[in-house]
Protein backbone atom coordinates (compact mmCIF):
# COMPACT_ATOMS: atom_id res chain seq x y z
CA UNK A 1 0.00 0.00 0.00
CA UNK A 2 1.31 3.19 -0.81
CA UNK A 3 2.83 5.20 1.84
CA UNK A 4 0.62 8.06 3.29
CA UNK A 5 1.98 11.78 3.28
CA UNK A 6 3.45 12.82 6.46
CA UNK A 7 0.84 14.14 9.16
CA UNK A 8 2.46 17.64 9.49
CA UNK A 9 1.83 18.56 5.58
CA UNK A 10 -1.58 16.92 5.71
CA UNK A 11 -2.34 19.11 8.75
CA UNK A 12 -1.28 22.31 7.44
CA UNK A 13 -2.87 21.76 3.87
CA UNK A 14 -6.29 21.07 6.09
CA UNK A 15 -5.65 24.06 8.05
CA UNK A 16 -4.97 26.24 5.06
CA UNK A 17 -7.34 24.73 2.77
CA UNK A 18 -10.57 25.64 5.88
CA UNK A 19 -9.26 28.76 6.84
CA UNK A 20 -7.87 29.84 3.19
CA UNK A 21 -4.99 31.56 4.44
CA UNK A 22 -1.43 30.31 5.35
CA UNK A 23 -1.44 32.93 7.91
CA UNK A 24 -3.96 31.76 9.63
CA UNK A 25 -3.42 27.79 9.37
CA UNK A 26 -0.07 29.21 10.64
CA UNK A 27 -1.84 31.08 14.04
CA UNK A 28 -3.76 27.89 14.62
CA UNK A 29 -0.77 24.99 14.07
CA UNK A 30 1.32 27.55 15.77
CA UNK A 31 3.86 27.72 13.03
CA UNK A 32 5.16 30.32 11.03
CA UNK A 33 3.44 31.16 7.63
CA UNK A 34 6.71 30.08 6.10
CA UNK A 35 6.83 26.65 7.65
CA UNK A 36 3.02 26.43 6.63
CA UNK A 37 4.05 26.88 2.73
CA UNK A 38 6.92 24.61 2.82
CA UNK A 39 5.01 22.03 4.48
CA UNK A 40 2.23 22.49 1.63
CA UNK A 41 5.20 22.69 -1.47
CA UNK A 42 6.23 19.19 0.15
CA UNK A 43 2.43 17.49 0.05
CA UNK A 44 2.65 18.87 -3.71
CA UNK A 45 6.01 17.28 -4.75
CA UNK A 46 5.14 14.27 -2.80
CA UNK A 47 1.08 14.12 -4.44
CA UNK A 48 2.82 15.29 -7.97
CA UNK A 49 -0.34 17.79 -7.73
CA UNK A 50 -0.83 21.29 -7.67
CA UNK A 51 -3.03 22.07 -4.53
CA UNK A 52 -2.98 25.73 -4.20
CA UNK A 53 -2.62 28.62 -6.45
CA UNK A 54 -0.22 31.61 -5.74
CA UNK A 55 -1.60 34.75 -6.02
CA UNK A 56 -0.62 38.20 -5.94
CA UNK A 57 -2.91 38.48 -2.44
CA UNK A 58 -2.89 34.95 -1.07
CA UNK A 59 -3.30 31.65 -2.73
CA UNK A 60 -6.31 30.21 -4.02
CA UNK A 61 -7.27 26.40 -4.08
CA UNK A 62 -6.95 24.75 -7.31
CA UNK A 63 -9.69 22.45 -8.42
CA UNK A 64 -8.38 19.38 -7.30
CA UNK A 65 -7.48 20.89 -4.17
CA UNK A 66 -10.62 21.31 -2.97
CA UNK A 67 -11.68 17.55 -4.00
CA UNK A 68 -8.85 16.69 -1.80
CA UNK A 69 -9.67 18.90 1.00
CA UNK A 70 -12.97 18.32 1.61
CA UNK A 71 -11.92 14.97 2.46
CA UNK A 72 -9.36 16.00 4.62
CA UNK A 73 -11.25 18.81 6.35
CA UNK A 74 -14.21 15.55 7.30
CA UNK A 75 -11.16 13.13 8.50
CA UNK A 76 -9.71 15.50 10.77
CA UNK A 77 -13.46 16.57 12.18
CA UNK A 78 -13.97 12.95 12.68
CA UNK A 79 -10.33 12.87 14.51
CA UNK A 80 -11.01 15.74 16.68
CA UNK A 81 -14.28 14.83 17.63
CA UNK A 82 -13.19 11.09 18.53
CA UNK A 83 -10.20 13.00 20.57
CA UNK A 84 -12.85 14.94 22.18
CA UNK A 85 -14.68 12.05 23.08
CA UNK A 86 -12.30 10.43 24.55
CA UNK A 87 -10.87 12.84 26.86
CA UNK A 88 -14.34 13.56 28.01
CA UNK A 89 -14.51 10.00 28.97
CA UNK A 90 -11.81 9.96 30.65
CA UNK A 91 -13.15 12.52 32.95
CA UNK A 92 -15.83 11.31 34.33
CA UNK A 93 -16.84 7.91 33.74
CA UNK A 94 -20.68 8.98 32.82
CA UNK A 95 -23.44 6.24 33.12
CA UNK A 96 -26.69 8.04 30.96
CA UNK A 97 -29.80 6.03 31.80
CA UNK A 98 -33.18 6.38 30.75
CA UNK A 99 -36.13 5.84 32.61
CA UNK A 100 -39.59 5.90 32.44
CA UNK A 101 -40.72 8.78 34.66
CA UNK A 102 -42.88 6.98 37.61
CA UNK A 103 -40.17 4.80 38.30
CA UNK A 104 -37.53 7.09 37.76
CA UNK A 105 -39.22 9.75 40.47
CA UNK A 106 -40.93 7.15 42.76
CA UNK A 107 -37.91 4.75 42.87
CA UNK A 108 -34.37 5.22 41.27
CA UNK A 109 -34.00 8.69 42.29
CA UNK A 110 -34.40 8.27 46.12
CA UNK A 111 -31.53 4.60 45.99
CA UNK A 112 -29.06 6.55 43.37
CA UNK A 113 -27.10 7.77 46.41
CA UNK A 114 -26.54 4.16 47.65
CA UNK A 115 -25.06 4.09 44.02
CA UNK A 116 -22.96 6.87 44.11
CA UNK A 117 -21.66 5.91 47.34
CA UNK A 118 -20.29 2.13 46.16
CA UNK A 119 -19.30 3.71 42.88
CA UNK A 120 -17.99 6.93 43.17
CA UNK A 121 -16.15 6.73 40.21
CA UNK A 122 -19.33 6.88 37.79
CA UNK A 123 -21.43 9.80 37.25
CA UNK A 124 -25.25 9.10 36.30
CA UNK A 125 -27.27 10.67 34.32
CA UNK A 126 -30.88 10.05 34.62
CA UNK A 127 -33.30 11.05 31.84
CA UNK A 128 -36.91 10.80 32.45
CA UNK A 129 -39.06 10.17 29.83
CA UNK A 130 -41.87 7.62 28.32
CA UNK A 131 -41.02 7.66 24.81
CA UNK A 132 -38.47 4.91 23.78
CA UNK A 133 -35.14 5.78 23.02
CA UNK A 134 -33.10 3.84 20.12
CA UNK A 135 -29.65 2.38 21.99
CA UNK A 136 -28.53 1.52 18.53
CA UNK A 137 -28.12 5.05 17.50
CA UNK A 138 -28.57 7.09 20.59
CA UNK A 139 -25.89 7.99 23.03
CA UNK A 140 -28.29 6.07 25.98
CA UNK A 141 -26.62 3.25 27.98
CA UNK A 142 -29.48 1.76 29.57
CA UNK A 143 -32.90 1.99 29.21
CA UNK A 144 -35.60 1.27 31.89
CA UNK A 145 -39.02 0.81 29.88
CA UNK A 146 -42.87 0.12 30.55
CA UNK A 147 -45.32 -2.10 28.94
CA UNK A 148 -44.48 -3.95 25.76
CA UNK A 149 -41.08 -5.38 25.23
CA UNK A 150 -40.45 -4.80 21.25
CA UNK A 151 -37.65 -7.25 20.20
CA UNK A 152 -33.77 -6.29 18.94
CA UNK A 153 -30.91 -8.51 18.02
CA UNK A 154 -28.64 -6.22 19.43
CA UNK A 155 -30.48 -5.20 22.50
CA UNK A 156 -30.56 -6.79 25.87
CA UNK A 157 -33.74 -7.33 27.16
CA UNK A 158 -33.71 -8.35 31.58
CA UNK A 159 -37.22 -8.15 32.72
CA UNK A 160 -37.88 -7.25 36.39
CA UNK A 161 -39.81 -9.35 38.68
CA UNK A 162 -43.43 -9.64 38.36
CA UNK A 163 -44.72 -6.56 40.63
CA UNK A 164 -47.62 -7.08 42.89
CA UNK A 165 -50.48 -4.51 43.04
CA UNK A 166 -52.85 -2.90 45.78
CA UNK A 167 -55.13 -1.02 46.28
CA UNK A 168 -53.83 2.36 48.45
CA UNK A 169 -55.23 4.53 50.33
CA UNK A 170 -53.97 7.17 52.78
CA UNK A 171 -54.36 6.48 56.52
CA UNK A 172 -57.14 9.40 56.68
CA UNK A 173 -59.55 7.32 54.33
CA UNK A 174 -59.31 4.78 57.05
CA UNK A 175 -60.41 7.25 59.58
CA UNK A 176 -63.65 8.84 57.52
CA UNK A 177 -66.67 8.15 57.56
CA UNK A 178 -66.42 5.51 54.65
CA UNK A 179 -63.36 3.46 55.40
CA UNK A 180 -62.50 0.79 52.96
CA UNK A 181 -63.01 -2.65 55.12
CA UNK A 182 -64.46 -4.77 52.46
CA UNK A 183 -63.70 -4.39 48.03
CA UNK A 184 -67.21 -3.26 48.25
CA UNK A 185 -66.45 0.23 49.84
CA UNK A 186 -64.29 1.14 46.90
CA UNK A 187 -67.66 2.24 45.51
CA UNK A 188 -67.92 4.62 47.93
CA UNK A 189 -64.72 6.57 47.08
CA UNK A 190 -62.80 8.57 44.44
CA UNK A 191 -61.52 6.41 42.22
CA UNK A 192 -58.19 7.79 41.00
CA UNK A 193 -57.10 6.57 36.92
CA UNK A 194 -53.68 5.87 36.12
CA UNK A 195 -54.13 5.64 32.10
CA UNK A 196 -51.34 4.30 31.12
CA UNK A 197 -51.10 1.56 33.21
CA UNK A 198 -51.64 -2.35 31.83
CA UNK A 199 -53.89 -3.41 34.73
CA UNK A 200 -56.20 -0.68 35.57
CA UNK A 201 -59.49 -0.62 37.88
CA UNK A 202 -61.69 -2.44 35.55
CA UNK A 203 -58.85 -5.04 35.81
CA UNK A 204 -59.77 -5.52 39.25
CA UNK A 205 -63.10 -4.95 39.59
CA UNK A 206 -63.08 -7.92 37.43
CA UNK A 207 -61.79 -9.93 40.38
CA UNK A 208 -65.23 -8.66 42.34
CA UNK A 209 -68.11 -9.25 39.94
CA UNK A 210 -70.89 -8.81 42.06
CA UNK A 211 -70.43 -5.16 42.08
CA UNK A 212 -69.52 -2.53 39.69
CA UNK A 213 -67.22 0.38 39.74
CA UNK A 214 -68.41 3.55 37.81
CA UNK A 215 -64.92 4.13 36.09
CA UNK A 216 -66.95 6.81 34.21
CA UNK A 217 -65.87 9.09 36.20
CA UNK A 218 -62.97 10.06 38.96
CA UNK A 219 -59.52 12.16 37.83
CA UNK A 220 -57.37 10.49 35.50
CA UNK A 221 -53.72 11.17 35.07
CA UNK A 222 -50.72 9.83 32.52
CA UNK A 223 -48.51 9.62 35.40
CA UNK A 224 -48.36 6.93 37.92
CA UNK A 225 -46.30 9.20 40.31
CA UNK A 226 -49.62 11.20 40.25
CA UNK A 227 -52.10 9.22 41.15
CA UNK A 228 -49.79 8.06 44.14
CA UNK A 229 -49.16 11.78 45.24
CA UNK A 230 -53.56 12.73 45.17
CA UNK A 231 -54.19 8.93 46.67
CA UNK A 232 -51.28 10.11 49.40
CA UNK A 233 -52.85 13.18 50.05
CA UNK A 234 -56.58 11.82 50.87
CA UNK A 235 -58.24 12.73 47.62
CA UNK A 236 -58.86 9.26 46.76
CA UNK A 237 -57.68 5.84 45.86
CA UNK A 238 -55.31 4.44 43.72
CA UNK A 239 -54.17 1.25 42.40
CA UNK A 240 -50.66 1.13 41.48
CA UNK A 241 -47.69 -1.25 42.18
CA UNK A 242 -45.99 -1.52 45.72
CA UNK A 243 -42.73 -0.99 43.66
CA UNK A 244 -43.74 2.23 42.66
CA UNK A 245 -45.39 3.47 45.96
CA UNK A 246 -42.77 1.88 48.71
CA UNK A 247 -41.39 4.85 49.91
CA UNK A 248 -44.87 6.18 50.80
CA UNK A 249 -46.17 2.92 52.09
CA UNK A 250 -42.86 2.79 54.47
CA UNK A 251 -43.52 6.58 55.22
CA UNK A 252 -46.64 5.32 56.29
CA UNK A 253 -48.56 7.58 54.25
CA UNK A 254 -50.06 5.22 51.77
CA UNK A 255 -51.42 2.05 53.59
CA UNK A 256 -52.75 -1.56 51.81
CA UNK A 257 -56.35 -1.99 53.21
CA UNK A 258 -57.00 -5.65 51.14
CA UNK A 259 -53.26 -6.59 51.53
CA UNK A 260 -50.94 -7.36 47.94
CA UNK A 261 -52.40 -9.04 44.57
CA UNK A 262 -49.93 -11.05 43.26
CA UNK A 263 -49.26 -10.38 39.33
CA UNK A 264 -48.17 -12.42 36.37
CA UNK A 265 -47.01 -9.49 34.34
CA UNK A 266 -43.93 -7.67 34.04
CA UNK A 267 -44.26 -3.74 33.96
CA UNK A 268 -40.52 -3.15 33.99
CA UNK A 269 -37.62 -4.22 31.87
CA UNK A 270 -34.07 -3.04 31.78
CA UNK A 271 -32.59 -3.04 28.17
CA UNK A 272 -28.57 -2.37 27.09
CA UNK A 273 -26.42 -2.94 24.35
CA UNK A 274 -25.45 -6.56 23.87
CA UNK A 275 -22.33 -5.69 23.06
CA UNK A 276 -21.60 -3.29 26.13
CA UNK A 277 -22.81 -5.61 28.65
CA UNK A 278 -19.28 -6.89 29.95
CA UNK A 279 -18.42 -3.12 30.34
CA UNK A 280 -17.61 -2.16 33.99
CA UNK A 281 -20.09 0.29 34.31
CA UNK A 282 -23.17 -1.78 33.02
CA UNK A 283 -22.14 -4.43 35.16
CA UNK A 284 -21.60 -2.46 38.19
CA UNK A 285 -25.01 -0.79 37.63
CA UNK A 286 -26.98 -4.20 36.74
CA UNK A 287 -25.79 -5.39 39.55
CA UNK A 288 -26.31 -3.09 42.40
CA UNK A 289 -30.34 -2.67 40.28
CA UNK A 290 -31.03 -6.79 40.85
CA UNK A 291 -29.48 -5.91 44.61
CA UNK A 292 -31.78 -3.21 45.29
CA UNK A 293 -35.12 -4.89 43.22
CA UNK A 294 -34.24 -7.90 46.00
CA UNK A 295 -34.57 -5.52 49.07
CA UNK A 296 -37.60 -4.51 47.75
CA UNK A 297 -39.41 -7.75 47.06
CA UNK A 298 -38.27 -8.55 50.72
CA UNK A 299 -39.69 -5.42 52.16
CA UNK A 300 -43.23 -6.33 50.16
CA UNK A 301 -43.25 -9.96 52.08
CA UNK A 302 -44.64 -8.29 55.19
CA UNK A 303 -47.72 -7.48 53.26
CA UNK A 304 -50.37 -10.15 53.18
CA UNK A 305 -51.33 -11.17 49.99
CA UNK A 306 -54.68 -11.63 48.89
CA UNK A 307 -56.15 -14.71 47.18
CA UNK A 308 -57.68 -12.96 44.33
CA UNK A 309 -54.58 -11.67 41.61
CA UNK A 310 -54.18 -10.91 38.09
Amino acid sequence: MKKLPPLKSLQAFEAAARLNSFAKAADELNLTPSAISHQIRFLEERLGLILFHRVHKGVELTEIGEKYSAELITIFAALNKATDKILEDTKSNILTIHCVPSLAYQWLMPRLKKFNALNPEIDVRLQAAVEAVDLVTQDIDLAIRYGENKSDANVAYWPFPQEPLAVLCSPKIQKSKHPLLSPSDVTKQTIIHSEINILKWQHWNNLYPQFTLDLSRGPRFDRSFMSIKMAKDAEGIALESLLLAQNEIAANKLILPFGMYKTHTTFHYLQFMKKNENLPKIKKFRYWLEEELKESFDYFDQFPVNEKGF
